[in-house]
């Protein structure tokens, strides 16, 4: 991979220089991993060249996440309550008006 889309280095050097020199390294690492850097930027390499709604449909694919829409407009009941992580192979269910 050559490019990082996602770099916290750069983000935190970017910010405040200084800061990063007296951050501990295992608190940077930690950072990029809860982050998932390096996943995130492996998919967005991936799939760089398509937009829109064709990036979306390659990323659920990608992770095996099922989405199920019944319905029109607004979202008015979904399968996952709010602040749920979504898993690998998760289907998740909306609900539409």
């Amino acid at each position: 991979m050559s490019d990082k889309f996602l770099d916290v280095e750069k983000i935190i050097t970017d910010k405040n220089p200084k800061l990063l020199k007296w951050m501990p390294g295992f608190a940077v690492n930690y950072i990029k991993r809860i982050l998932h850097q390096k996943e995130m930027n492996e998919v967005i390499s991936d799939f760089e060249d398509l937009k829109s709604s064709r990036f979306c449909t390659a990323v659920l694919d990608r992770f095996n996440i099922k989405v199920e829409v019944k319905g029109i407009e607004k979202v008015k009941k979904q399968s996952l309550k709010k602040g749920t992580p979504i898993k690998k192979g998760a289907t998740i269910i909306l609900n539409l008006s």
